[in-house]
């Protein structure tokens, strides 16, 4: 792994008085690599203490001694490498996170120097220069975007730092004891009747959950609290089922039909997320490309006027008035091109939902995400030639794509677990079995 050779400052001003986001990430990783090479250590060790323990050419006492403590001694350090294994893995994955994050603060911090060298320069030159005036104002502009992004920089990457902390807590706060995992089975199994209703109860609330959001949307164009009731119903499902697979009383078959329903349920759900996020990002975009727009329609409108007051203001010999009335030609057309893309902004925002029916309300299993994408759509149409429109929508249809085949997949695959639950059950009556 390598990491950009420029050091941290010591200086940090204007934006800060020391380092906002102090740290090595080659510290990170080297330690990450000796954890990692520790664990192969251990595993290797592990495979030994297992030849030893499957060794049946030794005799006697003291060879089924042997045996026996090298099988006991190497289940424990299975159970101890995987603190190394997970903790080393945490710490590969925060290493470049860190160096990422870190070379943000300072692009900041670069850009915050160079407002401050405008700004300075400006003050040298004179402050009652309109020009030098609009430059101090871009310089103040900059050093504000700058320190807003290093804001978010440090915050974005202490609440990573944060999650990446607690990912390594509980990866060392596991237990090396013996007999939890054979007393857990022992529970699952006194309890294996209900857990079992329960669970197929849950599946089956699922199952219709998901089938009246398809019926409502396609026929009444609603939106149902489909998809999120489902998830939650699945996971319900597919957790106890699983429970019941480790311990033996279930099957795996419903297990994977549940983890598979709630895969893909889970996707569609990602899906929609990414259809709101690109709707919302893509209203923005518009918004920019609408104010663009109208400012510039104004100002093209008044073009021939600003040029003629613009001569007034540079020719030496204008009086004092004409030079007031010139200006306030100028400032007129601005004030109108501000306005006017203020309002056409405004607009965009504000654009509604379109309403949708039939199979296009099933975009993500959710009504709201289909008119969202059609709304996307709209913008992405509108605003064929503007570049920001384009990129924040680029990724909309194929979004919506996966949300529909998403949530239709994880409806069919659960109703045939369903199918095959109810015909199991029958066959089960009928023979008098105990399945």
């Amino acid at each position: 792994m390598t990491f950009p050779p420029r050091p941290r400052p010591r200086d940090w001003a204007p934006l800060a008085a020391t380092d906002p986001l102090p740290g090595d990430p080659v510290a990170v990783a080297q330690e990450a690599k000796r954890l990692r090479d520790l664990g192969a250590e251990m595993r290797a060790q592990i495979a030994t203490l297992r030849r030893i323990g499957e060794d049946d050419t030794l005799a006697g006492e003291f060879a089924e001694k042997l045996r026996s403590s090298a099988a006991d001694l190497a289940g424990r350090l299975e159970k101890a490498v995987g603190r190394y294994e997970h903790v080393s893995g945490h710490l590969e994955k925060w290493a470049p996170e860190l160096t990422g994050y870190q070379a943000e603060t300072l692009a900041a911090l670069d850009k915050a120097k160079a407002a401050e060298e405008i700004r300075g320069a400006a003050v040298t030159t004179g402050p009652d220069v309109p020009a030098v005036q609009c430059a101090v104002d871009d310089a103040e502009c900059m050093l504000r975007q700058a320190r807003d992004q290093l804001a978010t920089v440090v915050e974005t990457a202490q609440r990573r730092g944060r999650e990446i902390a607690d990912l390594i807590d509980d990866a060392t706060d596991d237990d090396v004891k013996d007999g939890r995992w054979d007393r857990f089975k022992d529970l699952v199994a006194r309890n294996a009747g209900w857990l079992k209703g329960v669970s197929d109860a849950l599946s089956l609330v699922a199952t219709a959950v998901a089938v009246s959001a398809i019926v409502v949307a396609v026929l009444a164009g609603s939106a149902v609290p489909g998809v999120n009731v489902v998830i939650w119903l699945t996971a319900g499902a597919a957790l106890g089922h699983g429970l019941l697979a480790v311990e033996g009383s279930g099957s795996w078959t419903s297990f994977g039909l549940d983890a598979f329903a709630l895969a893909t349920f889970g996707l569609g759900r990602w899906a929609a997320g990414g259809v709101r996020l690109a709707d919302a990002n893509t209203r923005l975009a518009a918004a920019a490309a609408a104010r663009t727009g109208a400012r510039r329609a104004v100002l093209e409108a008044t073009q021939i006027r600003r040029l003629r007051a613009a001569r007034v203001l540079a020719d030496p010999r204008s009086s004092a008035a004409g030079r007031r009335g010139a200006q306030a030609v100028i400032d007129t057309a601005h004030r109108s091109a501000a306005r006017a893309g203020a309002r056409a902004a405004a607009a965009v925002r504000a654009e509604p939902l379109p309403q949708v029916r039939g199979m296009a309300a099933l975009a993500g299993g959710n009504v709201d995400v289909a008119r969202a994408s059609q709304r996307v759509l709209a913008f992405r149409s509108q605003f064929a030639t503007h570049a920001g429109v384009q990129a924040a929508s680029s990724q909309v249809e194929a979004l919506r794509r996966v949300g529909t085949i998403s949530f239709s997949a994880g409806t069919v695959v659960d109703l045939s677990d369903k199918g095959s639950t109810v015909t199991r059950n029958f066959f089960a009556r009928e023979t008098g079995s105990g399945w």
